[in-house]
């Protein structure tokens, strides 16, 4: 589910890629595995995704990909 509560939510508009929550935190989990445990990444991926969402402009997720 998307942040809207309905099904998957991937979309491109105009060149930006808009894709859920869900999705993007389990993106950037698998990154964080190269070098994390699964549990470790995704409490990282929950932090990063939420300071992102909430205007903390970390470039953490630019970073990562």
């Amino acid at each position: 589910m998307d942040a809207r509560g309905t099904e998957e939510h991937q979309e491109n508009y105009g060149g930006e890629m808009r894709l859920s929550i869900n999705s993007l935190r389990e993106q950037v989990t698998k990154i964080l595995e190269k070098n994390l445990s699964h549990e470790q990444a995704e409490i990282v991926a929950k932090y990063v995704v939420w300071a992102e969402m909430s205007g903390n402009k970390t470039q953490g997720i630019v970073k990562l990909m």
